[in-house]
């Protein structure tokens, strides 16, 4: 009786019957390579003529013998290499020649191969046992072979690479001079060269380095790990640990190279100077899914990642826990190295840069997370004499224990887009300590810092930034500045939001002897312990045009809105509106021995009162005063300008609208009034429907809507 099959079994024949041939076909494939292999023992025994196991011979007579489509098998155990002569012994792979350790120590089949059960080793230790000083200076060398040189499945040890010739001083563990082996299933461990690549030398080749550990290695120079100069290596899935270097890469030292990276872990290594995970010197190294961790720069720069010139890319790749003088993450020195997807947490500087320490160079960090770090100055990032751009990258959580805890700024040309500046701490400058600089940032939040004495969000000194679309909140210092504290110069800004900052005296600005130029400005909710909840203002001539200054307050002395001691500030198309003064006087405005100026301004709802002077004569005129009578000056008035509460009226910062019927609707001086509003609504425009375009009072211009009506004419039927 003929049965069908049911489909599925048609639909996996095939495919079973592939994976049988495949299977027979790569045992037969491995078998002919077998056929012609050379079978290593230590020891030996039988005749030696490596034909089988138990004819089994010396690894360096299986060298000598092998030719290019041969392979090695070698049992587990210990072989040091006796050609050349002396110390210039080594094993020497040769192209087309595969190397396999990992067998048992008797033998056995392909199967049976473990390289790490049956350790494998091939030791540098030729001479007196223990001792290194006449150890071979390279356990392995490849010069000029092509990738089909392979070795797989061996612990290469205890090369001393200390000899008088210059090419004996590097490479203890493995040197590759113009080579491109195939180097996999390596552990590389406890060598060391006089000068450069305790673990591995290489240059102007590119090999290739597959599932191995670099540990415990050293070199007096560079590269204690690892060194590259002028070759293009790829190291995929390996892990170099616990290597040092007497000057500089206690891991890694690329010079004018091209390394390709990936699943790489850099950890625990060591450089007397600078680089103690990776030194880069030119070149175009690439990092991709690589961790830099808990190296140590002992007395210089970059405890993870140091670029003293070229251009490396870092993609997917953390750099954490490691430790420096400068830049415990990562220093730039020179170049432009290009950073994406990068966590640079819990690194740690003596002096400058806990996260990153940018002197030189045009680094650009995107989506990047600068967490957790901590230094003197710049706890996440040190920036001078250079021009980084940051777009999407959040600083949080880092710690300075003097200035700059987010970011500490000595660049006239930092970048910064949409930029995250959160939970910061300092002494000045929480978020950010700007000293003596002019950068233009934009689009930033810089939210929830700390500074134990000025400036919780930003601290300016004497420079003159430019920041527009920022908003500035929820930072308190504990002395002058809650939301930003300004020390000289003329700081500039525009489209700006101050919110919800608390200090002693200018919950939300503080200024001191600078004219700083605010324009379509939000500052709201801040407030001080003492005077000027929403600004300070000592010894400056700031000017304030469309700002809005709501809800501020002055819990124990002056000035809800402002506080104003000495200095002439000069206030056009403001609205103060909704402070408080709760202890003392001037819930708009104190003014204290000054003669500032407000044209076109709205003083309504604030208490105990909207301006209180004292030694001093404002000027105020085309303005929405409250009190019982109208406040001295040209065009005032004292009748309701009917605000709406803060909100979202468009453009970047909130604002009071006017309501229909508003006295400050068409009756400011058009001679001062800026082309916009606050919103970036255009100045002046008819508001009361006269035909007149006349300036409103106040940060808002009110528009004019005609009312529509609706005609009913007669039906006629013809």
């Amino acid at each position: 009786m003929n049965k069908k099959l049911h489909p599925y079994v048609l639909i996996l024949m095939p495919l079973v019957c592939g994976l049988l041939a495949w299977g027979i076909v790569s045992n037969a494939i491995h078998s002919q390579a077998a056929g012609g292999a050379y079978y290593v023992k230590v020891g030996g025994s039988g005749s030696g003529d490596c034909s089988n196991w138990d004819n089994a011979c010396d690894l360096q007579a299986a060298l000598t013998q092998a030719d290019a489509g041969d392979e090695i098998w070698v049992a587990a155990g210990t072989y040091t290499p006796t050609e050349p002569a002396g110390r210039e012994a080594t094993f020497a792979l040769k192209t087309g020649v595969k190397i396999y350790g990992g067998f048992p120590e008797d033998g056995g089949t392909w199967e049976q191969r473990d390289w790490k059960g049956n350790e494998t080793i091939l030791s540098g230790d030729i001479g007196t046992e223990g001792d290194n000083a006449d150890n071979s200076y390279h356990v392995v060398t490849a010069v000029g072979v092509a990738e089909t040189a392979l070795l797989d499945g061996f612990t290469i040890t205890g090369g001393n690479a200390n000899g008088a010739a210059d090419n004996q001083k590097r490479g203890g563990g493995i040197y590759n001079v113009s080579g491109s082996p195939s180097l996999a299933n390596l552990t590389i461990s406890d060598n060391s060269a006089e000068r450069h690549g305790g673990g591995v030398y290489n240059e102007s080749g590119s090999p290739s380095l597959k599932d191995m550990t670099v540990s415990d290695n050293s070199a007096n120079q560079w590269g204690g790990g690892f060194y590259n100069i002028s070759g293009s290596p790829s190291l995929k899935d390996v892990k170099v640990s616990g290597n040092s270097a007497g000057h500089n890469g206690g891991g890694i030292f690329n010079f004018s190279g091209n390394p390709s990276l990936q699943d790489v872990t850099v950890s625990e290594n060591e450089a007397k100077f600078s680089g103690g995970g990776f030194y880069n010197n030119g070149g175009d190294s690439s990092l991709v899914d690589t961790t830099i961790s808990d190296n140590v720069a002992k007395q210089q720069h970059g405890g993870g990642f140091y670029n003293a010139a070229g251009n490396p890319s870092l993609v997917d790749v953390v750099i954490s826990g490691n430790t420096a003088d400068y830049g415990g993450g990562i220093c730039n020195a020179s170049g432009n190295p290009s950073l994406d997807n990068v966590t640079i947490g819990d690194n740690s500087a003596n002096y400058d840069g806990g996260g990153i320490y940018i002197p030189f160079g045009s680094p650009s960090l995107d989506n990047v997370t600068i967490s957790d770090n901590k230094a003197n100055y710049g706890g996440g990032m040190f920036t001078k004499n250079c021009n980084p751009t940051l777009i999407d990258v959040t600083i949080r959580e880092n710690s300075a224990t003097f200035n700059g805890g987010g970011i500490y700024n000595e660049s006239h040309n930092l970048n910064l887009r949409d930029v995250i500046i959160s939970d910061n701490n300092a002494y000045n400058g929480g978020g950010i300590y700007n000293d003596k600089a002019n950068p233009s940032l934009e689009g930033l939040t810089i939210s929830g810092n700390t500074a134990t004495y000025n400036g919780g969000g930003f601290y300016n000194y004497y420079g003159s930034p430019s920041l527009r679309d920022v908003t500035i909140s929820d930072n308190e210092a504990k002395n002058h500045g809650g939301g930003l504290s300004n020390y000289g110069g003329s700081t500039r800004l525009m489209d700006v939001t101050i919110r919800d900052n608390e200090a002693i005296n200018g919950g939300g600005i503080y200024n001191y002897n600078s004219s700083p130029s605010l324009e379509n400005v939000t500052i709201a909710g801040n407030l001080a312990e003492q005077q000027g909840g929403g600004i300070f203002n000592a010894s400056g001539d700031p000017s304030l045009v469309n700002v809005t200054i709501s809800a501020n307050k002055a819990i124990q002395i002056n000035g809800g809105g402002i506080y104003i001691n000495t200095g002439s500030p000069s206030l056009i198309n403001v609205t103060i509106s909704g402070n408080e003064a709760t202890k003392g006087d001037g819930g708009g405005i104190y003014n204290e021995f000054t003669n500032p100026s407000v044209i076109n301004g709205i003083l309504w709802g604030n208490t105990p009162d909207q301006i209180y002077s004292f030694g001093g004569t404002p000027s105020v005129t085309y303005s929405v005063i409250q009190g019982d009578s109208v406040y001295p000056g040209e065009g005032n008035l004292n009748t309701d300008p009917k605000l709406q509460g803060l909100a979202d009226n468009g453009g970047f910062t909130l604002t009071h609208a006017l309501a229909k019927g508003s006295s400050a609707i068409d009756r400011g001086n058009n001679v001062v009034c800026p082309e916009t509003d606050q919103r970036g609504a255009l100045r002046p425009i008819d508001g009361d429907g006269d035909g007149k375009a006349v300036c409103d009072i106040g940060a808002y211009e009110f528009e004019f809507v005609f009312e529509k009506y609706t005609l009913f004419l007669p039906l006629v039927l013809r």
